[in-house]
């Protein structure tokens, strides 16, 4: 059912998914953490007798990977090429369905009440699949949102940290409202992964079995190190709560040698950070984002069958030590 606002407060769990290099699987990583750490949540709260647990994805990248994959699929999108011929075989442009500018509702500049944002933000996150995902909820973007990042820069000419601070003041209401979430950030360093980094106590690192990779775990650190310091001489300072839970290797060959001399190079640089586990490469976990029927949405890990079983048990573990030890 859509998203109620409640008067009981929950304390969530706030985990970024981030590296600064695209390519790496933060967008897969975010899908199936996130249902993992429903499952758990529920176990939990069966054994405890607590009420239902809530889970939310936010998808904090303009390009909307994460909302295509979860969003439900209209199957004329997938028809137009052939009734309007291939895509490069004439000048007209192609319509493919923009999803809801939510986020760019939501952190639009125009000042509102308390009541007013609360109402934006029951619309503007929805269920996954009520059916068979009850407790997992998703705020989707789309490109407008970067349209909306562009007008707080230009809002905050004089430098500082307003765009993030805006944007985490905007989503700060949705913390308590779930048990866990799970933020899909950019590439790069933009005004969205800055309030990530506002907004999370863990961030976990994906990276690809290459030293390109590598560089992008080397700059995402340095970048929070770099957002801490910014955020220490504003007035008041600021203290971001993140800190870095796991490097996470994602999408490894089995018997690779140059995944392992990758692997000795994240060891030496992460040590205890470095997540023991690699998520190794399979042909189903990239297919796993297209739509299947019947859901008519990309699935994750625990819905797609025996052979990603091994993946889905490692999403389980990490979910588990999480929310464990969370800070």
């Amino acid at each position: 059912m859509p998203l109620q606002i409640e008067s009981t407060l929950r304390d969530p769990v706030v985990i970024a998914i981030a590296n600064q290099k695209g390519g790496v699987g933060k967008t897969m990583i975010s899908v199936n953490l996130a249902h993992a750490l429903l499952r758990y949540l529920e176990k939990r709260s069966r054994r405890g007798g607590a009420a239902s647990p809530r889970v939310l994805l936010i998808d904090g990248d303009p390009q909307a990977s994460l909302t295509a994959w979860l969003q439900p699929y209209d199957a004329s999108v997938g028809a137009w090429v052939g009734e309007t011929g291939g895509l490069f075989d004439n000048s007209e442009e192609f319509s493919i369905a923009e999803p809801q500018p939510a986020m760019a509702e939501v952190i639009e500049a125009r000042p509102r009440t308390e009541s007013e944002h609360a109402h934006v933000l029951e619309r503007s996150v929805i269920p996954v699949d009520a059916e068979r995902l009850p407790g997992l909820y998703l705020l989707p973007t789309s490109l407008a949102a970067q349209v909306r990042e562009l007008e707080l820069i230009q809002r905050h000419a004089a430098g500082g940290e307003g765009p993030a601070l805006h944007i985490r003041d905007r989503l700060l209401p949705l913390l308590s409202q779930f048990d866990a979430i799970v933020i899909d950030s950019a590439p790069g360093i933009s005004s969205f992964t800055k309030a990530a980094y506002l907004l999370a106590q863990w961030a976990i690192i994906p990276t690809g079995p290459n030293t390109l990779a590598f560089e992008g775990v080397v700059r995402t650190r340095n970048s929070m190190l770099e957002f801490r310091r910014a955020c220490g001489q504003l007035t008041p300072p600021i203290a971001p709560p993140i800190e870095i839970a796991f490097v996470l290797r994602n999408m490894f060959f089995v018997r690779s040698s140059y995944g392992d001399a990758v692997t000795m190079l994240l060891e030496g640089a992460c040590g205890d950070r470095l997540w023991p586990q690699q998520i190794t490469y399979r042909a189903g976990l990239s297919e796993i984002s297209s739509p299947r029927e019947p859901y008519r949405r990309g699935l994750t890990v625990f819905e797609a069958g025996k052979d990603l079983r091994p993946i889905s048990e490692q999403f389980d573990t990490l979910a588990q030590t999480l929310l464990k030890s969370r800070p």
